[in-house]
């Protein structure tokens, strides 16, 4: 498997200005004050304010940057994915903007709620058994482009242009922080934390800053991976951290962290 490099992750924060689907984020700085147990063992604390992207996450820094290497042709049916919220939001809310339709497939025990906010922006909204999702897609996809009418299939995590995309995220960390010695990310899928590794230790090197990955005690796809020294699928997911509860570590992703990132904990 080929990965990201960091010329593709320039490239990218150049497609994103271009896009217009989102924007750079602030680092609230000196957070050390405000959380005591850590103040004696961290010399300063920042957070990256990804709650304030839009749609409230980091996904759409890279839907951006999928959507500038595909062809308007291939998503003249509209776009798809499967998703348990954020990403489905995001791609619900991007296809919005493209005027084309959204498909998102959802597990069928999602809360309402997170099926009404896709709905509200316009998604048509599947209920699946989790097991059953990427078969369903793959299906809409093939009947379409039998059709004629083509719709386009964004993974939500394991993808090299999306993890390219959302890592110009380090790129902003390491323009806002130089001397960032660690950086801590949660992890979903993996899309996230591969991008964001490659950029600041391709900027700041591999040996000058240590990337951290966090899991859900129930929901450990990556930290299993990094045992099994290949990508795994769990038998069950038990948390109630639902974004960052992915059932599966993808392919891409893996070989992102196995190279990139220094420790998944849980």
């Amino acid at each position: 498997i080929s990965l990201v490099t960091l010329q593709d992750i320039e490239e990218a924060q150049k497609n994103l200005e271009k896009q217009k689907l989102s924007h750079r984020t602030p680092l609230l700085k000196d957070c050390e004050l405000f959380l005591p147990s850590l103040k004696d063992r961290c010399k300063s604390i920042s957070f990256k304010l990804e709650s304030l992207q839009t749609c409230g996450s980091f996904k759409t820094r890279g839907l951006a940057n999928v959507l500038a290497h595909t062809d308007p042709d291939q998503m003249k049916g509209g776009l798809v994915t499967f998703s348990a919220g954020n990403f489905g939001r995001a791609l619900s809310w991007v296809a919005q903007q493209k005027k084309v339709p959204a498909i998102v497939f959802m597990p069928e025990t999602i809360h309402k709620d997170r099926v009404s906010l896709l709905t509200n922006m316009g998604a048509d909204v599947r209920l699946v058994p989790i097991p059953q999702m990427q078969k369903l897609v793959d299906e809409l996809v093939a009947k379409q482009a039998a059709e004629g009418n083509p719709i386009c299939f964004i993974h939500p995590y394991d993808d090299k242009t999306l993890i390219a995309g959302h890592g110009t995220c380090g790129l902003e960390i390491v323009e806002d922080c130089p001397d960032v010695d660690v950086v801590v990310c949660g992890i979903g899928g993996g899309g996230y934390i591969s991008g964001v590794a490659v950029a600041v230790k391709s900027k700041l090197g591999r040996n000058k800053v240590t990337v951290v990955g966090v899991e859900p005690t129930g929901a450990p796809k990556m930290f299993e991976s990094r045992k099994a020294n290949e990508a795994v699928v769990l038998k069950s997911v038990n948390s109630f951290v639902s974004g960052l509860s992915a059932p599966y570590a993808g392919k891409q992703c893996y070989a992102h962290v196995k190279e990139w990132v220094d420790d998944v904990v849980l």
